[in-house]
């Protein structure tokens, strides 16, 4: 007889502490395994030798310890940095856990603040222009590549590339660059190569070229 079959509910025999993670308990039923549980959880809802626990409440007793580990997870993950619900979404059904609970999950998440795209995505494409140097269209593929829904990047992107912003990453991109530059001794392919380093940092090719001239202009080329 499998451990599900003493899902069906009987007379808890022992309550024992999981040895490998100390926050948890094995439930025993009639004399074998049934299923684990959060110690602050069987705390809570008095899961102790003796009770007599039906498939019901054992159903319900796995479905809550499933949601408050999954929220710790996600609590865990976030704890690192700012996330998109894309990427906690795919870290949770990553980790096994049910759509149902997931979803749970991120509304709970969304209704504690904890994910907000709209404002990570804004902060993400301010932070990657001012601290990277990127251009819009490698913000923007970033973004998309996060998971971030196509129209609060667009809108996101908008808000923080405005002209200036955009040209002075483009213009510290380029001195960083311009050592390398120099090194092509034949100046048609000096321009092409630094125009497509800007490129491929998210620039217009238009601002590139410009960027190119006045380095050259500040060196006498």
């Amino acid at each position: 007889m499998d451990s599900s079959d003493h899902r069906t509910g009987g007379v808890v025999s022992a309550v024992d502490q999981v040895k490998r993670h100390r926050d948890r308990v094995a439930v025993f039923i009639e004399g074998l395994f049934s299923f684990e549980l959060g110690y602050e959880l069987a705390i809570e809802r008095g899961v102790r030798r003796g009770e007599t626990l039906t498939s019901v409440r054992i159903g319900e007793l796995i479905a809550e310890d499933q949601r408050r580990t999954a929220m710790a997870r996600a609590f865990h993950f976030l704890a690192y940095r700012t996330r998109t619900e894309n990427e906690v979404r795919k870290k949770l059904s990553g980790l096994k856990y049910e759509l149902a609970v997931v979803d749970e999950v991120i509304a709970n998440l969304h209704r504690l603040g904890y994910l907000d795209d709209e404002a990570f995505s804004e902060q993400f494409a301010r932070s990657r222009i001012r601290n990277k140097a990127h251009g819009p269209r490698r913000v923007r593929m970033d973004l998309i590549r996060l998971g971030v829904d196509a129209e609060l990047v667009d809108a996101s992107v908008a808000s923080a590339c405005d002209s200036e912003a955009v040209r002075d990453a483009a213009t510290r991109a380029g001195r960083k660059y311009w050592s390398r530059a120099l090194r092509e001794p034949d100046v048609r392919k000096r321009r092409w190569k630094f125009v497509q380093y800007l490129v491929r940092r998210g620039f217009d090719s238009g601002l590139a070229g410009d960027v190119y001239s006045e380095l050259a202009a500040e060196v006498g080329l």
